[in-house]
């Protein structure tokens, strides 16, 4: 008589791979993408800026500063674009790409122990 354990050792052996080999390319991507993201978000300290005005009335003067985006409406434009891009179009291709490794593993599962269990019944 052939036990439920005789089957399940290669399939366990194939999960410990697959998760091996999972768990090192999601510490690589985790580890890139933090480098990636980090870089990526050194542009808008670009577009800060400090715009000094400097105001006379005959005998006194006032000098105001003010902080934000000085920059012309193409250079904020572009920026908009690249905002989109970074927080939007790449994390959903970078998630695709993950869900897509995520969907073969348990495919491989899935027929790894669907051909098991056909030799067992059959």
């Amino acid at each position: 008589m052939v036990t439920l354990n005789y089957f399940m050792s290669p399939l366990s052996f194939y999960m410990r791979k697959i998760i091996k080999v999972h768990t090192f390319i999601s510490k690589q991507i985790f580890i890139s993408s933090y480098n990636m993201w980090s870089y990526l978000t050194m542009y808008p300290y670009n577009l800060q800026d400090v715009a000094v005005t400097v105001f006379h009335n005959n005998s006194t003067q006032v000098v105001t500063s003010l902080c934000g985006e000085h920059a012309s409406d193409g250079v904020l434009v572009a920026f908009a674009i690249y905002q989109l891009a970074i927080m939007l179009i790449i994390p959903t291709i970078v998630m695709g790409f993950c869900y897509a490794f995520v969907i073969h593993a348990l495919w491989i599962s899935r027929t790894t122990l669907r051909s098991l269990t056909s030799k067992a019944t059959g």
